[in-house]
């Protein structure tokens, strides 16, 4: 009998983490992952996207490497209401649209995902969104997404 053949690893949307983590003075994989608590391997496999880059994971990295979640996750962000964007307005938002992802299981390319990051930060600016409605706006997104590629 045929064996079906393995499906490769989904790719996940570009990261910058080894580019800024080299800029940074940690050229190896294993020191990096020591100060975030992971392995050489899984650092390796996050900057080679065959391994998910979670939010938490993510947040955990940008700080450490003291930059921007947008920046780290290398979003084509376009129509940003705002000049001079706010980082943690925008890591606000990018969170959301993460953990909406994570909850629904659902997988976007990096220009879904900077669409929608900039619709949630432009709702937050604009409408002054507390919290809870930022987590339904990043909810009610993504779900729709989800529905469309079923």
């Amino acid at each position: 009998m045929k064996q079906k053949p393995k499906k490769k690893p989904e790719l996940f949307p570009k990261n910058n983490l080894r580019e800024i983590r080299k800029r940074r003075g940690y050229e190896s994989p294993a020191e990096f992952g020591a100060l975030v608590g992971v392995t050489a391997t899984q650092i390796i496999r996050i900057e080679n996207r065959t391994r998910r880059f979670r939010i938490s994971f993510a947040q955990k990295c940008a700080k450490i490497l003291h930059v921007g979640l947008q920046e780290l996750c290398d979003l084509p962000l376009q129509g940003v209401e705002r000049p001079g964007i706010d980082t943690s307005t925008m890591n606000l938002a990018l969170s959301a649209i993460y953990n909406a992802c994570d909850s629904q299981s659902v997988n976007l390319k990096a220009e879904q995902m900077a669409q929608l990051v900039t619709e949630v930060y432009n709702d937050i600016v604009t409408i002054n969104l507390d919290i809870h409605q930022i987590q339904l706006k990043a909810e009610s997104l993504v779900g729709k997404i989800a529905k469309v590629s079923k």
